[in-house]
């Protein structure tokens, strides 16, 4: 998945455009898991852009219309750090 944060919006891949367009609107609710996380925020760290991996984190967990399942959230990107570290 290709995130790049841009004036608040994502610019995103055009698999995910959609996506991620119903889900800012509205149209649709996101559940974002620590595994989501995790995932997300593995190919920044391994290139040890540990900023690029916080925005990530951010991006995906405070986006509107998202739920979260797990209070772990926060540990993902450490886990992830620790799986290929």
């Amino acid at each position: 998945m290709a995130i790049i944060m841009s004036n608040s919006r994502f610019a995103l891949a055009a698999p995910f455009r959609s996506l991620f367009e119903s889900i800012e609107s509205g149209r649709i609710q996101a559940l974002v898991t620590p595994i989501t996380v995790a995932e997300v925020v593995s190919g920044p760290l391994k290139a040890g852009k540990d900023a690029l991996a916080e925005r990530y984190r951010r991006a995906i967990t405070q986006a509107a219309h998202t739920d979260q399942l797990g209070a772990v959230l926060e540990q993902a990107p450490a886990a992830a750090r620790n799986a290929h570290g």
